[in-house]
């Protein structure tokens, strides 16, 4: 599965993950930011792997849609807002929900660092673990709670807008909460999309 989908399904909090979602969103109507470079179909380093953002219409915003490299695997959309704090840029991603799902799981975001040029789109994950220092679980009020299905529990960020904003500031280059390992994404030529309708193969 590709690494932007695996973000997603964190991000649909009833169904797990492998990194710990927000309850709330880092962007606001101060830190949001327009990124046209985002815009394009992106390979990544995983072979097959494939994403395309679009613009959002009407914005703000962009859509993303995951291609992911295994033929049995299904894409994935996700909405994307970009935010500037300080010296660096992030993701604000957000899983579109599947109506069949959404009574089990509620919708959160998943924060991801991103450098981007004409050519490369780089991106740091949150670590797997980073909410277990209790320091930075104490910022971020990380709280367990159990899904709506009850079936499990699961780690969420629950500190407001305006805490995030603090805590991704402070910690945007502490190799305990954004991983030093980056995923590299290089722009597709023109003319080469990925499925653009994630309910079809």
């Amino acid at each position: 599965m590709s690494r932007f989908a695996i973000l997603a399904l964190s991000g649909a909090v009833g169904l797990g993950g492998c990194t710990t979602p927000s309850l709330h969103p880092l962007v606001s109507e101060n830190t949001e930011i327009a990124v046209p470079a985002l815009v394009g179909v992106w390979s990544g380093e995983d072979e097959g792997e494939v994403i395309e953002i679009s613009a959002l219409q009407p914005g703000p915003g962009y859509g993303l849609v995951t291609q992911p490299p295994g033929d049995d695997e299904q894409p994935v959309a996700l909405e994307v807002r970009a935010v500037s704090i300080g010296e660096h840029r992030f993701l604000d991603v957000t899983h579109i929900g599947d109506p069949v799902l959404m009574p089990l799981v509620f919708p959160a975001h998943v924060f991801i660092k991103f450098q981007v040029d004409d050519t490369t789109l780089t991106v740091w994950q949150m670590t797997d673990d980073w909410h277990k220092i209790e320091h930075l679980a104490r910022q971020a009020k990380v709280e367990r709670v159990r899904n709506r299905n009850g079936l499990r529990d699961f780690t969420i960020m629950t500190a407001s807008t305006a805490e995030l904003q603090r805590f991704v500031a402070t910690h945007a280059d502490d190799a305990r909460v954004f991983s030093a390992k980056s995923d590299v994404y290089t722009r597709q030529p023109h003319g080469e999309a990925a499925n653009p309708d994630p309910g079809k193969p």
